[in-house]
């Protein structure tokens, strides 16, 4: 890993969405800015988010979701990190 700085906060995480179909999906959680995939229908989303986002992403991740990226995902959407 390359570390560029003491500020003991994580650059980068991965995270695992768990839907209400138990699919697994991937987030990735960059420095500059948290890049979303999921799928939905056999079609996969991608969506930047702030970067003001804490890398411990909350449990409900639609709270910090806009309006409309909302809609595609179900209420429970659950995300564990690892």
């Amino acid at each position: 890993m390359h570390h560029t700085g003491g500020g003991g906060e994580r650059e980068r995480g991965l995270y695992i969405i768990n839907l209400n179909n138990d699919s697994k999906h991937t987030v990735s959680v960059p420095r500059a800015d948290v890049l979303l995939y999921f799928r939905v229908d056999r079609i996969t989303y991608s969506v930047a988010l702030p970067t003001y986002l804490p890398t411990y992403l909350p449990t409900y991740l639609p709270t910090y979701l806009p309006t409309y990226l909302s809609t595609f995902l179900p209420p429970r959407t659950f995300i564990k990190s690892f």
